[in-house]
């Protein structure tokens, strides 16, 4: 989610004026849920989605008009909208949700000071809230003990918050087909990938140039080259059985919390006798997703890159419910 704030950087330099559409409550069967937002300047629609579709549309049209009308100087003009997609023929969902339209007009001193602080807090990957005034003034950055997304009350006045927190790094052990065609889908949805080889050929820059970060490594010392965290994801697909072994090994040993294993179920018997009889428990080996991905019956390297985006979206969710993700 840095790229929000990256585009929202771009309009405090040039003192431009935008909307900050959210999503900020939702009841039934909603495209978005809460906490999710699009940007709108003057031409329309240029960062992010509320979901689409003909309420998306009527959401652009307002935050545009907010754009346009002339109103005395001040900061944080706000605008609230209702809709029921339960009868809007283009959804027939069944719910109703609450957009907030936020407007951003950087050429207000006291604004763009607020949000060189809330940028350099994303820059730094701690994780933090942005509590929007409903009824219109300076934005918040928010104590880390609210809850979020939610609506909440400030010496009489009432803010939307939303919080923003780092997700993981996925740290992809073994450069060769599926990983070429995994890091492109992975770094789209807003993962942050760290690619690992011991060839150099299969661990360069010129190859990955969506990673973050690209590395050749001793799969026997790796201890020496990562530092894996709670938050990380764990995927080993090197070029054999004893790479893939000694990878295992050190991820089992670490914090991560998501181990996948790419391989066909000789491989999680062989890798887990190798490791059973070095001492490793049954339940230790148990945190190895083998095969790694959602069983979508994928053959091609682009159909296996799908199915383990796939999961890794599904444990992301495990985590993340209400909050935005972020990229640092």
């Amino acid at each position: 989610m840095l790229e929000l704030f990256q585009e929202l950087e771009k309009k405090q330099n040039t003192h431009e004026r935008c909307v900050l559409a959210l999503v900020i409550s939702s009841t039934g069967s909603v495209p978005r849920e809460a906490g999710a937002m699009m940007l709108v300047d003057a031409r329309g629609l240029f960062w992010g989605t509320i979901g689409g579709g003909i309420t998306e549309f009527q959401a652009i049209e307002a935050a545009k008009e907010l754009l346009q009308a002339k109103e005395a100087e001040g900061c944080g003009r706000a605008k609230r909208l209702h809709f029921d997609v339960s009868v809007q023929n283009s959804f027939m969902c069944g719910g109703a949700y609450d957009v907030l339209l936020y407007e951003l007009d950087f050429a207000q001193n006291e604004l763009r000071e607020v949000f060189r602080q809330i940028n350099a807090v994303a820059r730094s990957g701690e994780p933090f809230q942005l509590l929007l005034p409903l009824e219109g003034g300076l934005p918040l950055l928010g104590a880390k003990d609210k809850s979020y997304p939610s609506l909440v009350e400030l010496e009489g006045k009432p803010y939307y918050v939303q919080g923003f927190q780092q997700d993981g790094t996925v740290y992809i052990f073994g450069g060769g087909h599926v990983a070429l065609e995994l890091v492109p889908v992975l770094a789209h949805l807003d993962f942050r990938c760290v690619v690992m080889d011991d060839r150099e050929d299969f661990a360069n820059r010129e190859r990955f140039a969506q990673a973050a970060e690209v590395f050749t490594v001793d799969y026997e010392q790796l201890e020496k080259s990562v530092a894996l965290t709670a938050k990380d994801y764990v995927l080993i697909m090197t070029r054999g059985h004893s790479c893939d072994t000694e990878v295992e090994r050190f991820a089992l040993r670490s914090p991560a919390k998501y181990i996948g294993l790419m391989g066909s179920k000789n491989k999680k018997a062989l890798t887990r006798a190798k490791l059973m009889a070095e001492g490793f428990a049954a339940a230790e080996l148990e945190r190895v997703i083998i095969p790694v991905g959602l069983d979508i019956k994928s053959e091609t390297p682009a159909e296996i890159a799908i199915s383990i985006a796939a999961q890794l979206i599904q444990e992301r969710a495990k985590f993340s419910s209400g909050i935005n993700k972020y990229r640092v």
